[in-house]
């Protein structure tokens, strides 16, 4: 009885050793950390020149809108 429960306990280290072996190997979740430091960065740029991105929107879309104007009213 004593041998087979040393057995299993051997068996079941093996396994786990085989498991974590693989898990230090696996990339997976290296794209998931990616995207999150880019979206963090973008989010970061965002927050930091929020006025000048507003700005710069703000005068894309009067540029626009003019045209428009433009276009239509010939």
């Amino acid at each position: 009885m004593m041998k087979k429960l040393a057995n299993l306990g051997m068996e079941m280290g093996a396994r786990w050793n085989a498991r974590a072996a693989r898990f230090r190997k696996s990339e997976e979740g290296l794209g998931t950390v990616e995207i999150i430091l880019i979206v963090a960065v973008i989010v970061t740029v965002v927050l930091i020149f929020r006025e000048q991105l507003s700005t710069l929107v703000k005068k894309l879309f009067n540029s626009a809108d003019t045209e428009t104007q433009r276009v239509f009213t010939q």
